[in-house]
């Protein structure tokens, strides 16, 4: 089969609900696409939780991942390790933390010693 063309120029990459996108996904699902070749990465999204459920689609249909400027291509083994440090930040990004500010009150305003 040969390349095919899933552009959505209308839509923002932050955007899941774009009609290209979604027939890209249609035909993973149908085992159409071996390889997504994309020129960077914030073109196809730019939500790491986003692009971390697409990844779990790809892996699960057996699809290779390359992006032409970054250093990712799921064929290669440093390919593979850099999807995995990306999508480890999606990790540390919805868990969550230890609040990162603390306020104080003072104690003329609370009443307490």
């Amino acid at each position: 089969m040969g390349a095919d063309d899933y552009d959505d120029p209308a839509f923002l990459g932050g955007n899941m609900e774009r009609p290209a996108l979604k027939r890209l996904m249609a035909d993973i699902e149908a085992r159409k696409i071996d390889v997504i070749v994309i020129y960077k990465i914030d073109r196809l999204t730019r939500s790491l939780a986003d692009f971390s459920k697409m990844v779990e689609v790809f892996e699960r249909q057996g699809v290779s991942f390359v992006s032409v400027t970054q250093q990712f291509n799921t064929n290669t083994s440093m390919g593979r390790l850099m999807l995995n440090v990306l999508l480890s930040f999606n990790g540390w990004e919805i868990q969550p933390h230890e609040p990162k500010y603390c306020t104080v009150n003072r104690p003329e305003k609370t009443g307490f010693p």
